[in-house]
C-alpha cells in the first residue's frame, strides 16, 4: 500500500495507539491523518508556519496528538476532531527538531537546533490541560 498528498517532503510520520490511524507531519506545514482502513487521508491539518519536525501520540487514552516545528512552536491537537487544544512557543525562536511526552503524561521535552533540551510540566488539574514551562534548560556540555 502506498499514500500520497504531502506536497512536499514528510519528516515524521507516527502510529496512533489504535494502530489502524497514522499521522505524518511534512515540509508543506501539514499534518495528515491517514486511516489504513479506508487506505486514504481523512484529515488535513493546516498545523504550522513552517515544516512540521516531529509528532507524537499521548498513549494511554489516546486523545491528543503532539507536533512540533521549525516554526519554534510545539501544539497540542484533540485526537476527536483534530481541533488544536494548545499552541507553545520557543521563546528564544530555535526551531524545534523533536519532542517526547511520558508515559504519565506529566512531562514533554523538546529539542531544537540551538541544542537545548527544555521539560515542559502538564498540569491535568487545568481544565484546559495545558502544559506550562518550568524554565529548566539544559545545555550541551561538550560542544564540537
Amino acid at each position: 500500500m502506498q499514500l500520497q498528498g504531502h506536497v512536499k517532503q514528510i519528516l515524521s510520520i507516527k502510529f496512533s495507539p489504535n494502530c489502524y490511524q497514522i499521522a505524518s507531519g511534512s515540509d508543506d506545514n501539514t499534518i495528515r491523518i491517514w486511516d489504513l482502513r479506508k487506505r486514504g487521508c481523512i484529515y488535513i491539518i493546516p498545523a504550522h508556519n513552517q515544516a512540521i519536525s516531529d509528532l507524537k501520540f499521548e498513549e494511554n487514552d489516546n486523545k491528543f496528538l503532539l507536533s512540533c516545528s521549525f516554526d519554534g512552536s510545539f501544539k497540542l491537537w484533540n485526537n476527536k476532531d483534530w481541533s488544536i487544544v494548545k499552541s507553545y512557543v520557543n521563546l528564544n525562536d530555535s526551531k524545534l527538531t523533536s519532542l517526547c511526552i511520558t508515559k504519565d503524561n506529566k512531562h514533554i521535552l523538546t529539542t531544537s537546533v540551538d541544542r537545548t533540551i527544555k521539560k515542559w510540566s502538564n498540569n491535568f488539574s487545568q481544565s484546559n490541560n495545558f502544559y506550562k514551562e518550568e524554565n529548566k534548560e539544559y545545555k550541551e556540555k561538550n560542544k564540537n
